[in-house]
């Protein structure tokens, strides 16, 4: 459709995603064969610009999915100057905090992995799962899944320490976004409040409800908690610690009912 073009596929479970491409600074034509999309540039200046984006969806139309890119194609055409906003953005993001270390490798190390964070962990993005939001395959390991084992939570180890606290958000809105589903399921289960599957996906759903070896661990829910708990300890923001204090009590409710009744010193074990 002129400059623009676009690749759909809709999944047997209702899961749909959209690839927009909008191109600017040059007259294009574009082809379809088979999978493959060609793109010829005429009378292009000194710049073109590719803007692309990816919209997913469960239970989503394809065509809205486009639309909704396209939507959010139009917005970055409508920001200016992309490369002076980017800049910026990176340099307040360094004012925040740094360090200084004899040993550079290791100075060197965190310089790295908190870029690697602020680079897919923002307010109003996705929370980046195994793999961060990066991985050469088509299915990759472990599907490039979440697993609160530890994976998850030491991908956000060091926004507290770092003084990047805004780089949490989509870790929170993710978990209390999956609370309900989550205490629905453990409902199922005859048991009270929330128990967080150890593997699962962006939904909350566990990819292995079954697996002796880790689908049925219970621990998922006091450490997806600590970072909550950390987030408010640092900001002392009493409408955060209102919005997530549901997590709070359906993680404790799960349990207490899981360890069963306090000892005869009120001590659980």
């Amino acid at each position: 459709d002129g400059n623009s073009a676009w690749m759909t596929q809709v999944f047997p479970d209702g899961f749909a995603y959209a690839v927009v491409l909008e191109i600017s600074g040059a007259s294009v034509k574009m082809a379809c064969e088979g999978a493959e999309v060609s793109a010829l540039l005429e009378g292009g200046g000194e710049t073109v610009r590719c803007h692309l984006t990816i919209q997913t969806g469960q239970g989503v139309a394809a065509e809205d999915l486009v639309a909704q890119g396209r939507r959010q194609l139009a917005k970055i055409e409508e920001s200016g100057d992309l490369d002076a906003t980017h800049t910026q953005w990176w340099a307040d993001f360094w004012r925040q905090g740094w360090i200084s270390l004899p040993d550079k490798t290791v100075e060197n190390l965190w310089y790295t992995e908190i870029y690697k964070v602020a680079s897919c962990s923002r307010p109003g993005g996705q929370a980046p799962g195994q793999l961060g939001h990066w991985s050469g395959y088509p299915d990759p390991p472990w599907r490039g899944d979440y697993h609160t084992n530890i994976n998850v939570q030491q991908n956000f180890w060091p926004v507290y320490t770092a003084n990047r606290l805004e780089l949490g958000a989509p870790l929170y809105e993710m978990y209390l976004g999956m609370l309900d589903q989550v205490v629905e399921e453990t409902s199922r289960s005859g048991m009270p409040g929330a128990r967080y599957p150890r593997g699962h996906g962006k939904n909350g759903v566990s990819n292995s409800p079954g697996s002796l070896n880790g689908g049925m661990w219970p621990g998922s829910g006091p450490w997806i908690c600590a970072h909550f708990w950390w987030h408010f300890e640092m900001t002392r923001d009493e409408a955060f610690l209102r919005e997530c204090y549901p997590i709070f009590t359906e993680c404790l409710a799960f349990f207490l009912a899981y360890v069963g009744e306090p000892d005869s010193t009120g001590r659980y074990n």
